[in-house]
């Protein structure tokens, strides 16, 4: 029996999940196969932890490995290399083990702390802008990492200062990568939203920075369609979260009036 079928079959039991199955999901995370990546192991974290298959120690564990091992920063000096798809899904994997330490905690501050360091680095670094890839699947590393941004912003050891990270690695997501080309502008607007209301974000706070980059695109008349796409999300998204931001309203529309007046597109 080889991996995928061990796995396959670790997840088709109705037993709580083995070490061996725990280790050979996190083993081959990164799997060029998209059924075994996104379909088998990925849903196979997911369901592990809703059907409490999955203990403390084993998510323990996970979170030692992906950290003794760097896994958020596995290849990432390569340019758009296949190891992408295991940051990109540890990063999901990260969501998974946050959410369920935030129902019932099971992580020791210092170690939150270091995730929440590590996963803004990871941010902060990451240059892959591909969402699906030819034969392999969804790499989807700036959705993945946005999820991952997203999560954490509900930890109470989310300071100010590193809100404010989050905020430029947004900046550098949608202005200095950009070109994005599967929805991953709404995805990156669900961290502001999670921001907001986990007060890690005021309304000035908000505005400041959206304003801040209004300008330095405007003055130098880029062609941004990333930043368009994530202000008109944003904005349909402040009113579906009845979050009253009428000056960021404001903001968003002066940007958009500028963008169509310019390139004569939304």
């Amino acid at each position: 029996m080889n991996e995928k079928e061990k796995i396959i079959n670790g997840l088709n039991s109705e037993k709580v999940a083995s070490d061996e199955l725990i280790e050979l999901m996190l083993k081959n995370i990164g799997s060029l196969c998209p059924e075994l990546r996104d379909n088998t192991i990925y849903i196979g974290w997911v369901n592990l932890e809703e059907s409490n298959k999955i203990s403390t120690k084993q998510k323990l564990w996970l979170i030692d490995g992906i950290l003794s091992r760097n896994l958020l920063f596995y290849g990432i000096k390569e340019q758009y290399s296949d190891e992408v798809f295991t940051r990109s899904f540890v990063s999901l994997l990260l969501v998974v083990l946050l959410e369920s330490h935030f129902k019932n905690r099971y992580i020791d501050a210092e170690t939150e702390k270091e995730i929440i360091k590590l996963s803004i680095e990871y941010m902060e670094t990451e240059k892959d802008n591909r969402g699906f890839v030819d034969e392999k699947g969804w790499a989807h590393a700036f959705a993945h990492g946005a999820d991952l941004l997203e999560t954490i912003s509900k930890s109470i050891y989310l300071t100010p200062d590193s809100a404010t990270r989050v905020l430029n690695c947004i900046s550098r997501a949608l202005i200095n990568i950009e070109n994005f080309l599967f929805g991953e502008e709404s995805r990156i607007d669900k961290v502001i939203i999670s921001l907001i209301k986990y007060n890690k974000l005021t309304q000035s706070k908000l505005n400041s920075w959206i304003e801040s980059n209004n300008v330095s695109l405007m003055e130098s008349k880029s062609f941004n369609l990333c930043w368009v796409k994530f202000l008109m999300s944003l904005s349909y998204m402040l009113k579906f979260e009845d979050i009253e931001f009428e000056e960021t309203q404001m903001l968003i529309t002066e940007y958009l009036k500028f963008f169509y007046s310019t390139f004569e597109i939304i």
